[in-house]
């Protein structure tokens, strides 16, 4: 495989011209990652995934620990489960439908796609400092 032509990583970045703050994506077969306005990376959360991942405060990240395979269902996730900064699960959600998934058989799962909220959450994305209800 040949070397990529294109610039990798933080490429332009002007602090006087932006707000100061950390981006969570999700990366494929690799699990969801903080970084900095930098692009350093700041934390990992191996194997959970997400669509899109969500941080509430405290470092707590919502996410998936199965996506479920795409001759099953199309971007649906198994569970909706909560990590503490350390990787502790906090709480998980898979009792929404039994189905059966192939090479797995009957099992329950959650149904997750993008659309989950915390209830209490006053807006469509999550606000780290806004006081959620569990």
């Amino acid at each position: 495989m040949g070397q990529s032509i294109f610039p990798t990583g933080v490429t332009n970045f002007k602090p006087s011209k932006t707000w100061s703050g950390y981006t969570l994506f999700n990366a494929k077969n690799e699990g969801t990652i903080l970084i900095d306005m930098n692009g350093k990376i700041v934390h990992e959360w191996k194997d959970l995934q997400g669509f899109p991942n969500k941080m509430i405060k405290g470092g707590q990240v919502f996410g998936s620990l199965r996506c479920r395979k795409s001759s099953d269902a199309y971007q649906d996730y198994a569970d909706l489960t909560e990590i503490d900064w350390n990787g502790n699960i906090r709480w998980s959600f898979t009792h929404n439908e039994e189905v059966i998934d192939q090479g797995i058989g009957k099992t329950w799962v959650a149904r997750v796609h993008h659309d989950y909220q915390l209830e209490g959450n006053p807006v469509r994305v999550f606000c780290t400092w806004t006081r959620n209800k569990r």
